[in-house]
């Protein structure tokens, strides 16, 4: 369907002298796309006057400041059907919202002025020595009513374990100039095989650091895959996990000692 002229062409009555001003008739649309979307009868603008407000704290209770606060709106979807195939896609004029916050000297955080709807709320570590919530316990979810403010469960961040990788080269098998990392994946698997990657944090022309938290109450697994490269343990033994392991099968346990804060797994780089 062609997009409509937005004047009908001039019109002249027989009677009207041929010096006469034409009279023009103009349709009832806006042709301005920014007006149309501000005067059409039936198009709600989206609300944004829901606000939420929350606190983050330790395992033990007190109160942790400056944790940057993470929050996403979840937008909502329907099902459609496209070429006689059921699907699953966002709703329309579905708003966005995502943005951060930071805790108070309470641990208190809040933020305003957002559309209505589905949230997740997510805190970041406030330092290595904390687990990462989102990644191991999974988001906190809140429901923003139009015109209020709602509550967030108390986020407790907990205290984890930080796994060191200490990959030594002794052979240089990688050049420094390489990018260690994109040879190989390091990181822990749960026990649930989800997997969890660690982050470089040191390279030297003989070996890497690759470090991650753990948490303290749930089972982890060595994970140090290449294929390029084999992964030895202290023993001189191969610590590669079978390839298509998804659980606890073919996988290494990393046992902690109790009370632990630190735990390193030396490994060493070889063909």
């Amino acid at each position: 369907m062609p997009f409509p002229r937005p004047f009908h062409r001039p019109t002249h009555s027989h009677s009207a002298s041929p010096c006469a001003r034409p009279s023009w008739r103009v349709t009832p649309w806006i042709a301005v796309v920014g007006a149309a979307v501000l005067l059409t009868p039936g198009i709600a603008l989206p609300q944004t006057n829901a606000a939420f407000a929350g606190k983050v704290q330790d395992q033990s209770g007190k109160a942790l400041p400056g944790v940057s606060v993470k929050y996403t709106r979840v937008p909502a979807r329907v099902s459609v059907t496209l070429n006689g195939h059921k699907t699953v896609q966002v709703a329309p004029n579905e708003p966005a919202a995502s943005g951060a916050v930071t805790s108070a000297a309470d641990g208190s955080f809040g933020f305003s002025g957002l559309p209505p709807g589905n949230y997740y709320i997510c805190p970041s570590p406030p330092s290595p020595a904390f687990e990462n919530t989102c990644l191991w316990r999974g988001w906190t979810s809140v429901t923003l009513q139009a015109g209020g403010q709602a509550p967030v469960p108390t986020i407790a961040i907990r205290p984890g374990v930080q796994v060191h990788y200490q990959i030594s080269d002794p052979s240089h098998l990688i050049p420094l100039t390489t990018d260690f990392s994109s040879l190989m994946v390091i990181g822990v698997r749960a026990a649930n095989g989800a997997f969890r990657p660690a982050t470089m944090t040191s390279r030297t022309s003989s070996g890497a650091q690759f470090d991650i938290t753990v948490p303290t109450d749930m089972p982890v697994y060595l994970w140090a895959f290449s294929r390029e490269f084999k992964f030895l343990g202290q023993n001189g033994k191969s610590v590669a996990p079978t390839p298509t392991a998804t659980s606890k099968a073919g996988l290494i346990p990393i046992v902690i000692p109790p009370g632990a804060t630190n735990y390193t797994i030396p490994l060493t780089l070889t063909h």
